[in-house]
């Protein structure tokens, strides 16, 4: 069993001395289980608030996210293996140490991220892949149909080896909403109606189709087994319903089995 977050949203926002004996103590307590993954926390504009507010607030720039981000990740990865010297644009350090260090050696950072080429401008496109493949342990996404998780996957896996690493011990995960119902459109409007309150926002049909998979126990199955022929390791399945514990029985009695590796 792992003990992770779907995205560590704030991390561009946080010292990375703090959050490396945070995270470290927290690797500890779960016996080498913590999985981390981080995200650039790009802000969204919900029930009214301004996407900056979050930003502002902390004093960061939104210009500064991508850097903080990078360098971020440098930090915390030396800090767990001794003591460290770093002299950066947003951090300086001089031989500093932190206790605990993490049970696991190395203690993996995973990157969440769902670059979209039709939004995004070639080069931008290109350096998230490039982000992930040149930082990463592994990459996560959400909001993906398997087609176009399974395309931007291989796309970090060869951008990886260009940067002459082992992309052997790298993973892929995939956040997927799910609704458990017999009729899958039932199911399908619970989730919606889940997510709108959930989140604050009015989840359009595009967004709600590439987020999860809805219906019954064979056809979610058939979903997340699709990501999985398209290069998926790790499904994460979150309940979209206000019955998180009649979702989780359900889950564990007609689900699980069928999504268990051979």
């Amino acid at each position: 069993m792992k003990l992770g977050v779907c995205c560590m949203a704030t991390f561009p926002l946080r010292n990375p001395v703090l959050f490396a004996v945070q995270w470290a103590s927290l690797d500890v307590i779960s016996s080498g289980r913590s999985l981390l993954a981080v995200c650039l926390g790009a802000p969204t504009a919900r029930s009214g608030v301004r996407p900056e507010t979050e930003l502002e607030a902390m004093g960061v720039a939104r210009e500064e996210r991508i850097g903080r981000f990078v360098e971020g990740i440098e930090v915390v990865r030396k800090l767990w293996t001794g003591p460290t010297t770093h002299e950066g644009r947003f951090f300086k350090l001089s031989d500093i140490d932190i206790l605990p260090k993490p049970a696991q050696d190395p203690c993996p950072i995973w990157i969440a991220s769902n670059p979209d080429p039709t939004t995004l401008s070639a080069e931008s496109y290109d350096r998230a892949i490039r982000r992930v493949a040149r930082l990463a342990d592994g990459w996560l996404s959400t909001v993906v149909e398997p087609k176009e998780f399974g395309q931007r996957w291989q796309e970090i896996l060869d951008a990886a080896r260009d940067e002459g690493r082992d992309t052997s011990s790298m993973s892929s995960a995939a956040h997927l909403m799910v609704n458990l119902e017999d009729d899958r459109e039932a199911a399908r409007a619970n989730a919606k109606r889940f997510l709108d309150s959930y989140y604050s926002m009015n989840v359009q049909p595009t967004t709600l189709d590439a987020w999860g998979a809805y219906g019954s126990p064979v056809e979610v199955a058939e979903r997340i087994g699709a990501y999985v022929d398209a290069g998926l390791d790790l499904p994460i399945i979150r309940f979209a319903s206000d019955d998180q514990r009649g979702q989780l029985a359900r889950a564990i009695e007609e689900l699980l089995p069928r999504i268990q590796p051979a």
